[in-house]
């Protein structure tokens, strides 16, 4: 059964961000975009902290309008980007 995700916050995120090298100015510039294009706050944070998550990001946010008016919801692209290479992955269903 799988654990349903939660929020995270505080020194847990901080510490997340410092392990992925991710900086708290691209976080929140990242995390403001997605939810300015109706990602949740749950779902914003699955895309930017992962490995290598940059181009992922820059990506989804660059397709996202034409995705969504291929009829795919935001938790499926959410769950396209969590594979591994995922900006290459984001863009297949436009071809």
């Amino acid at each position: 059964m799988r654990r349903e995700k939660t929020l995270i916050e505080g020194r847990g995120l901080t510490a997340c961000l410092e392990k992925l090298k991710i900086s708290e100015a691209r976080y929140t510039k990242e995390f403001g975009s997605l939810r300015s294009k109706g990602y949740s706050e749950i779902e914003a944070q699955t895309v930017i902290l992962r490995k290598f998550s940059k181009k992922t990001v820059k990506t989804l946010l660059a397709l996202h309008d034409a995705l969504i008016a291929q009829e795919f919801t935001h938790a499926e692209l959410v769950k396209i980007t969590g594979h591994d290479g995922g900006s290459l992955r984001i863009g297949k269903p436009l071809v």
